[in-house]
């Protein structure tokens, strides 16, 4: 049965996948989460149950409002949600982290999520070309595992890692959070409270990322490549043309400095249609 959303143009409901997609966000990632959750849509064969967490500036009631065109389960919450419940387990410091610093709001809310079952965290500045991408093998909720995206720069929390003899992390890919497959006890397993005794108050902008890439070194070193994952200013200023047409992504990062090029392909996809395509292997 289609359903005719605004702006969305015909949406019919498609095969579910057991995987939660979950993404953090305030008042200024709106446009943002509308243009990812559309390319997720017709970019993916199979739908993932999606799990939105405000950071305190958009009500539970404003993030599904701001989804209700989504054809598959849906759900939101606030961040106090995780940050309490890992202070009711006795995990203090992970919720003063995120009482303090928007990415600890990110850390609590993704350990949270993927020790209830398989989790994908993606940031909203991403566009997905076609997916789901590849996973770990399930083999078991009590199995810990990370997975992230190679990053083109280092951008780690420096005093962290020296800190806490971080060597693992010296050494190429370096890895960026902004994309993340978790499962399972992550937190007790990497010693994730070790890492924020460390911390103490002296959070940095990087912290979570730097113990993210952390995990995800201790468990395996599972993660994306950019040719998998596109995460790059190859084309800060040119071409006009969207880059993902002429490569094999499943999905695309805009940071900061290549932001202006996620509209640029968000409207291309809404114009042209979205990709929508199967992945070469």
């Amino acid at each position: 049965m289609l359903v005719q959303r605004r702006g969305y143009g015909q949406v019919e409901p498609k095969p579910q996948c057991p995987l939660t997609l979950l993404l953090l966000l305030g008042k200024g990632q709106r446009a943002l989460l509308r243009e990812c959750l559309w390319s997720v849509y017709h970019a993916w064969g199979e739908l993932p149950g999606v799990k939105l967490v405000s950071d305190g500036s958009l009500s539970d009631a404003e993030l599904l409002e701001l989804t209700d065109w989504w054809p598959g389960k849906i759900q939101a919450e606030q961040w106090q949600v995780s940050a309490e419940a890992h202070g009711a387990r006795g995990r203090l410091l992970l919720r003063d982290f995120a009482r303090k610093n928007i990415f600890g709001k990110k850390l609590s809310a993704v350990l949270a999520s993927g020790e209830a079952g398989p989790t994908m965290y993606c940031d909203t500045d991403i566009l997905w070309f076609a997916g789901p991408p590849p996973l770990p093998a399930d083999s078991g909720i009590s199995e810990a595992i990370v997975k992230t995206a190679a990053d083109y720069r280092r951008s780690y929390d420096e005093e962290l890692v020296k800190r806490a003899g971080m060597t693992s992390l010296e050494a190429r890919p370096w890895y960026n959070a902004g994309i993340s497959y978790v499962r399972g006890p992550v937190y007790e397993v990497c010693g994730i409270e070790k890492l924020l005794e460390i911390i103490g108050t002296d959070d940095d902008y990087f912290s979570e990322q730097t113990i993210m890439a952390y995990c995800c070194r201790m468990l395996g070193d599972a993660h994306w490549t950019g040719e998998e994952i596109a995460l790059n200013l190859d084309d800060m200023y040119w071409p006009l043309r969207p880059l993902y047409l002429r490569r094999d992504w499943y999905a695309r990062h805009y940071v900061g400095e290549v932001r202006h090029w996620f509209w640029r392909d968000a409207l291309w996809m809404r114009r042209h249609g979205a990709p929508a395509r199967v992945r070469r292997s």
